[in-house]
């Protein structure tokens, strides 16, 4: 499986997403699905074009395009993300985190840092309509990519302060490796240096991609060629963790994703495109089978159904506020695994001017420097909370 997010990897990242943090913050954060698709402003009524209320609208319009796309996908892994995009209480993503999101981004447009490029937006969000089931899989479960639709052009030329890459104008990243506000810098080469990806540290899951078009960032960090279908990747000859769109990373080679059927064959053989299990199955020993209900065995969280957790050995249901947790995956929606009390704590609940460690815990969707806040206290700052 090293090389590759493969299904037993995505079932964890969707279980980590359930009311917490959703892959949908790639595309809203990086300045994508909000920015490209305001409304035309010609009839009557509409928000001016760049506005909060314009911005959210086309927020939830595209979430929710993504959302039906991933969840036409038929398979638990990747349906999972599309009903997380389109009903979880996502911090700076997710339906419910469009205003929030929205907000930010007008700040950026009204200073000037980013303009709006409605064709190639709407281009791309036609081209996300005829991508068919699974064609998002690899972008989705390689949280380290930034292939959303953009909708923005950045103005901020080289050396200038930013804080995220779509601020920058076209050849250029904002690298905000030592601090935020970063610098708008040149992308990386063949053969240059870019951040290493290590499984086990999430703050490498939502990094951008500083290598030029075309290229990907090698798990040694370099950046590389991406393959194409069929060609090695990721740990093989030290490859490219990303291939091309649409294709996946698995088993160290690119394929494509589809969906199997109830009892059917999944996982990846040889050659073969990579397989999905249906909606409430997963894959084990290359077989899709049903997630276990309340009370069966289980040896880990993500082979008991939604809504459960695995506690001795056994599927039970996920725990309330003030219970006591291990992790994130034990707590009930709206909830989380607080890590100094080790207890189920109740997300957005802090009050401005409150103590925090994380985003999750504040009313008003951020934590900077261990103080709750919010987007008009941070202005253009609110930015460098978005990965």
């Amino acid at each position: 499986m090293i090389g590759s997010i493969p299904p037993h990897r995505a079932w964890q990242v969707t279980t980590h997403l359930r009311g917490r943090i959703s892959i949908a913050v790639l595309f809203l954060a990086s300045g994508g699905a909000l920015a490209g698709c305001p409304g035309t402003g010609e009839a009557s009524g509409d928000p001016a074009p760049g506005s909060v209320e314009d911005l959210e609208s086309a927020c939830l319009q595209a979430v929710e395009l993504y959302a039906e796309n991933l969840e036409d996908c038929a398979s638990t892994e990747i349906s999972m993300i599309g009903i997380t995009l389109r009903s979880a209480p996502g911090t700076h993503s997710t339906q419910a985190g469009c205003a929030t999101v929205a907000a930010a981004w007008a700040r950026a447009i009204q200073a000037g840092t980013v303009t709006f490029d409605r064709t190639r937006f709407e281009a791309c969000l036609a081209a996300v309509r005829t991508a068919g089931p699974c064609g998002l899989a690899g972008d989705v479960l390689w949280v380290v990519r930034d292939r959303w639709c953009t909708g923005m052009s950045g103005r901020l030329d080289s050396g200038l302060p930013c804080r995220q890459d779509n601020e920058c104008v076209e050849g250029l990243y904002c690298d905000r490796s030592a601090a935020c506000p970063g610098n708008c810098t040149p992308r990386v080469g063949l053969d240059g240096n870019c951040p290493e990806f290590s499984f086990t540290d999430p703050t490498t899951w939502y990094r951008s991609v500083p290598c030029a078009g075309g290229l990907g960032c090698s798990f040694d960090g370099r950046c590389v060629p991406e393959p194409a279908a069929g060609e090695e990747c990721g740990l093989a000859n030290q490859g490219s963790m990303t291939c091309s769109a649409p294709l996946l990373c698995d088993f160290q080679r690119c394929r494509r994703s589809r969906p199997t059927g109830p009892s059917g064959a999944c996982g990846t053989s040889g050659d073969a495109d990579l397989l999905w299990c249906p909606l409430g199955s997963r894959c084990s020993n290359g077989t899709c089978v049903m997630l276990a209900a309340e009370g069966a065995p289980c040896d880990s969280s993500t082979q008991c159904a939604d809504g459960l957790y695995c506690v001795d050995e056994a599927c039970s249901p996920t725990l309330p506020v003030g219970a006591a947790c291990v992790e994130d995956a034990d707590c009930g929606e709206g909830a989380w695994c607080d890590e100094a009390t080790r207890a189920c704590t109740a997300t957005y609940a802090i009050p401005d001017g409150g103590p925090c460690t994380r985003d999750e815990q504040c009313a008003g969707r951020f934590c900077e420097g261990g103080t709750c806040t919010n987007v008009d206290a941070l202005g253009l700052d609110a930015l460098c909370h978005f990965p």
